[in-house]
C-alpha cells in the first residue's frame, strides 16, 4: 500500500485548519478548541484537538484531550499521529483517531471510536478493515469493541491514497456521526 506522505510545511502550517474543519460538525458553536502539537514530537508528530486554554504540553496521552461537543454530556477527542520518514521534511500518516465519550461524573464512558490506520501493510491482520476509516462500538454485551467495522470495504483504495482523499472519507464519517448518532444521543442524554 502506498503510504500517505506530506511535506513538513504542509503538516505544520496547513493541517491544523483541515483538522479543525474535519471535527467542526461535532463541536458547539462557537467551538472552544485549538488544534496543536501534542507531546515532545521527535520522530512522531502528534496533532490533536485540545480545549482552548489547556496547554498541549500537559497532554501526554492524546486520548485524554477531551473536548465538549454540541451535545450536552458528550465529549470527543481527535488526534493524528505522523511518523517521520527518512528525510527530515516528510511525514507519513500513521493513524487518525476520534473517540466519543459520555460524560459520567469523573469517568467518561467511551461510546464510539472512528479510527483510520493508513500505514498498515497489506500483510497485517485486519488490513482490509483497519486501513481506511472504521468504527468500533463500545458497550455492547458481549463486547464487540475490538471489531473493525470498515466504512470503505468495497473501495479498493480503502478510503484514499492521499491526504485529501482520506480526509474527505474520514470527514464524511464525522458528518454521518453528527447527522445520525448525535440526535439519538441528544435525546437519550437529555431524557
Amino acid at each position: 500500500m502506498i503510504p500517505i506522505l506530506v511535506e513538513s510545511t504542509e503538516l505544520y502550517l496547513r493541517r491544523r485548519g483541515a483538522v479543525r474543519r474535519l471535527v467542526a460538525p461535532l463541536l458547539p458553536n462557537p467551538p472552544n478548541v485549538v488544534v496543536e502539537q501534542l507531546g515532545p514530537g521527535r520522530n512522531v508528530y502528534t496533532l490533536g484537538v485540545v480545549p482552548q486554554g489547556r496547554s498541549p504540553a500537559t497532554i501526554l496521552n492524546p486520548e485524554e484531550a477531551l473536548v465538549r461537543t454540541r451535545v450536552p454530556k458528550l465529549l470527543m477527542n481527535y488526534y493524528e499521529s505522523w511518523r517521520q520518514e527518512g528525510q527530515a521534511d516528510r511525514y507519513c500518516l500513521d493513524r487518525a483517531y476520534m473517540h466519543i465519550h459520555l460524560a459520567l461524573r469523573n469517568n467518561p464512558q467511551q461510546l464510539l471510536s472512528l479510527h483510520c490506520d493508513p500505514s498498515l501493510r497489506r500483510s497485517e491482520a485486519h488490513f482490509r478493515y483497519k486501513r481506511g476509516p472504521h468504527v468500533h462500538i463500545e458497550g455492547a454485551n458481549p463486547s464487540v469493541s475490538h471489531a473493525h467495522i470498515s466504512l470503505c470495504i468495497s473501495d479498493e483504495q480503502l478510503g484514499g491514497t492521499d491526504l485529501d482523499a482520506i480526509t474527505n472519507t474520514f470527514g464524511a464519517a464525522v458528518r454521518m456521526i453528527a447527522a445520525e448518532l448525535f440526535p439519538c444521543w441528544e435525546r437519550g442524554v437529555s431524557a
